[in-house]
């Protein structure tokens, strides 16, 4: 088979992965020559097939290419997991050596210390231990309805009800959210959670609760309606609308467009040296991706570094944004950020619970401040945030009680009609940060 026939079989291997029908595609890739295939996503790809496959030991042989091409840090893990699966421990913590070198505070490292230590036969009190590592660095939902699950069978019920209460406010709605509100009324209603009338009635209160949420979210959003149409009604009068444009030139006149870090500090030397010095919000746009690429730790040190002095020397929380859609720069920057917090004692723990916008719409904020407190809230797709919840959200991020650190991530265009739409929320965000 020639290069550009094996290129073309892989693409269709990759639609066919992403379609979900696994058969067909590893049908596919049996036609392909590995030892030939040059490219690392291709042969990611066929690892990736391989794996759904249940075909470990195949997948396991892939990822060793793949490693002898580039050392990174997605290869060791895979081979650390895959290494697991085909029973090879004493390989697989080898590698896990290697990789606890570059990536040793990390919900991920933690994640692979579990799947080993659980491959040696660890029981369950120790397994609940090695859980709540993972989720002191990352409050993940499925490994939260683990530790529950580890609760049920060493029969620590107030503990299993505490863990599946948790998932619930956390997460809002989702297959997990079910599993969880299921065994939490196993104890609390005496329910047979292997019953199928069990499930289903779950299930059903599951979606009622959903349409609540949603509901009330189309309230919420019709009485702010209602408000902006009273508003416009109220400037229908011709003085009254003179003397607003008088009001909005003042306002243009003084707002300044939001610079990049260096302009920013060029122009308050420029002021200073004309008039006191005046407060204003100032936001630092980072180019993390550029940042991150270039592999210079001493720039990266310096970014963060930066955020932390400022945080220390304002007393205020660094509540930032994330522009773009690369999640593993997200999560990497957010948690080197979150660690250097720590570390200076600006946060009592790194961790970061990291939730999607339409879940936090389902959930009441105010009841989960103890938990957020001293940790990093991470809001995924942030432009789906409900009025009422970013109220909420600006209310937290204003207190200055209250040590938590708020991150929103989004698309370029989404997060500028977001901060567009919503002034107080733009006034609360210090830093940008571009993936």
């Amino acid at each position: 088979m020639g290069k550009l026939d094996s290129m073309i079989k892989c693409a269709q291997a990759r639609n066919l992965l992403e379609e979900k029908q696994i058969e067909k595609a590893a049908e596919l890739i049996e036609q392909i020559d590995i030892e030939k295939v040059k490219s690392i996503m291709d042969l990611r790809t066929i690892g990736q097939i391989y794996i759904e496959s249940k075909r470990f030991l195949d997948a396991r042989d892939v990822y060793l290419l793949i490693f002898d091409k580039v050392q990174s840090r997605s290869a060791l893990y895979h081979l650390i997991y895959l290494s697991i699966q085909c029973g090879l421990l004493e390989e697989a913590e080898h590698f896990y050596e290697d990789y606890k070198k570059i990536d040793r505070d990390s919900a991920e490292c933690y994640i692979l210390n579990f799947y080993i230590q659980k491959a040696k036969g660890a029981n369950h009190a120790e397994l609940i231990v090695y859980i709540k590592d993972i989720l002191s660095y990352e409050y993940l939902e499925e490994w939260a309805y683990e530790l529950a699950k580890l609760y049920h069978k060493e029969g620590m019920e107030e503990a299993c009800i505490e863990e599946c209460t948790k998932i619930i406010l956390w997460f809002g709605e989702g297959i997990i959210v079910e599993k969880a509100m299921l065994l939490k009324l196993h104890y609390v209603e005496g329910i047979d959670i292997s019953s199928r009338k069990a499930i289903d009635e779950t299930r059903n209160l599951a979606a009622e609760l959903r349409i609540a949420a949603r509901i009330a979210d189309r309230q919420e959003r019709e009485r702010y309606e209602t408000e902006q149409e009273d508003v416009e009604d109220f400037f229908e009068d011709k003085d009254l609308i003179e003397a607003a444009k008088e009001v909005q030139t003042k306002i243009e006149l003084d707002e300044q467009p939001e610079l990049k870090f260096e302009e920013q500090i060029k122009e308050q030397l420029e002021v200073e040296s004309e008039q006191p010095v005046l407060e204003q919000r100032k936001v630092e746009q980072v180019e993390v991706e550029t940042v991150l690429q270039t592999g210079e730790k001493s720039k990266k040190e310096q970014m963060i570094e930066s955020i932390v002095e400022e945080a220390i020397r304002t007393r205020q929380m660094p509540h930032f944004s994330v522009i773009g859609n690369n999640e593993e720069k997200t999560m990497e920057i957010t948690k080197k950020l979150m660690r250097e917090l720590c570390e200076k004692g600006v946060l009592k723990t790194p961790r970061i619970a990291r939730i999607a916008a339409a879940k936090v719409n389902s959930i009441n904020l105010e009841e989960k401040r103890e938990q957020l407190e001293g940790s990093c809230l991470l809001i995924e797709g942030a432009h789906e945030l409900s009025l009422e919840s970013l109220q909420t959200l600006c209310q937290i991020m204003k207190r200055m009680r209250i040590n938590v650190v708020v991150g929103f991530v989004d698309e370029e265009e989404a997060m500028n009609e977001l901060l567009n739409r919503n002034r107080k929320l733009k006034s609360l965000i210090k830093y940008e940060l571009y993936v």
